[in-house]
């Protein structure tokens, strides 16, 4: 009888400490953390990257579109900021431009930033600049309210990233949803992506 108790107390102490080695697995520690749930704003000082003057021209025979005559920007917030936390992963969005970003791919809890810095042409940068993820997650941008170049529908636009290293845009394509008027597509790492469209 009294060997039945001790199997039983040891049993107790196994599953009692599988359960806290589980819990630990749900909620670890993460670099960076406070222990707040939430910042309740950026840090102060923050400068977005700067960009060379040639990531303001479009690529090789393609061009920016152009804003529809009578229509505004989304907001007048050029810039929106969210805490993504490494474990629970977040969202960005300015209207229908940003990104959703999945839980464990980043390397730590960290500020991030979109900005749609430009009036006159559609670029969308995300920020902190050269941040790389794990695993490509999935990004939006909308061009509702703008017209592509002329001669050039909307199914023939594409998106197209800006690569530091060698000071050019790459193309990336995206799937292009003209319907609702947006361009979704993979991205690995933040940097500027823009819409274009072929030149006629």
């Amino acid at each position: 009888m009294e060997t039945k108790r001790w199997m039983y107390a040891g049993l107790a102490v196994l599953v009692l400490a599988w359960l806290l080695m589980g819990c630990s697995q749900l909620s670890p520690t993460e670099p960076g953390m406070t222990g707040e749930v939430e910042i309740a704003a950026p840090p102060a000082g923050w400068t977005p990257h700067q960009y060379p003057a040639a990531a303001n021209c479009p690529p090789p025979g393609y061009q920016f579109l152009t804003r529809d005559p009578g229509t505004a920007r989304v907001t007048d917030e050029e810039w929106a900021s969210a805490m993504i936390h490494q474990s629970k992963g977040g969202e960005l969005w300015i209207g229908n431009t940003g990104i959703a970003i999945s839980p464990w791919v980043i390397p730590n809890s960290q500020w991030m930033y979109l900005g749609l810095t430009s009036p006159v042409e559609l670029w969308v940068e995300f920020e902190t600049h050269g941040l790389v993820f794990d695993s490509p997650q999935y990004a939006r941008i909308s061009y509702a309210g703008w017209t592509p170049p002329e001669g050039v529908t909307y199914d023939q636009l594409v998106v197209w990233y800006w690569n530091d290293e060698l000071g050019v845009y790459e193309l990336i394509g995206g799937t292009n949803n003209v319907q609702e008027q947006y361009l979704e597509f993979g991205i690995g790492h933040f940097s500027r992506y823009i819409v274009a469209g072929p030149s006629n």
